[in-house]
């Protein structure tokens, strides 16, 4: 595995007949890459040319691969630390309840 430094498909291109040069063969490569901004045909268009130099692509159809690592708990605790900051600095306490993973699987099935 190897980072590409941002949506860079280019460079997995440039890296791959670089390994294949210095090792005298061909590997096989695959990308994974988010979406960011891009349309759907902008995706299609650029996993065509990715199919060109790599045995496998895929463009998730979301703007960040980041957010498919959020953990639902650990965003809680982050939460309930804040809220129990503001307890404390304020005596004000807030109303209701928060909880990362229904807000999260609702946000992510939109």
């Amino acid at each position: 595995m190897v980072p590409i430094e941002g949506f860079n498909p280019e460079r997995v291109r440039t890296l791959k007949a670089g390994m294949e040069t210095t090792l005298g063969g061909t590997i096989s490569a695959a990308i994974v890459l988010d979406r960011d901004c891009r349309s759907g045909a902008e995706c299609d268009s650029i996993a065509k040319e990715s199919g060109c130099f790599c045995d496998l692509d895929k463009i998730h159809g979301r703007k960040e691969i980041e957010n498919f690592l959020l953990v639902p708990t650990a965003i809680d605790r982050a939460a309930a630390r804040k809220v129990a900051d503001q307890v404390r600095r304020t005596g004000n306490s807030p109303a209701g309840s928060f909880g990362a993973a229904p807000l999260l699987d609702d946000f992510a099935n939109k």
